[in-house]
């Protein structure tokens, strides 16, 4: 399933799950249980720390969720803000 994301602020942009999750109107905990993960780690990657996430984890809540795991943990991310944006930020100072 393919999922339009809104315009929004940058800040937010990046944390897809948080977004998905209330659109579905569904908690933590029913995320935690529908994928087979802990609240806290459904907590931490609504928090922005997805690099603490295995590749296994982010396979079951997207496979949760019925979308691809690229659309929903698109880019290699640097706490909230994605590792190319930052590097290209950091050499242009």
């Amino acid at each position: 399933m393919k999922t339009k994301w809104p315009d929004v602020p940058e800040v937010v942009r990046w944390n897809k799950l948080r977004h998905i999750r209330r659109e579905r109107k569904l908690t933590q905990a029913q995320v935690a249980v529908g994928a087979g993960v802990s609240i806290v780690t459904v907590w931490y990657l609504e928090s922005g720390f997805e690099e603490r996430a295995t590749a296994e984890t982010r396979k079951k809540i997207a496979v949760f969720f019925e979308i691809n795991e690229g659309d929903l943990f698109p880019v290699d991310m640097l706490g909230n803000r994605p590792r190319a944006e930052f590097l290209n930020n950091e050499i242009r100072k």
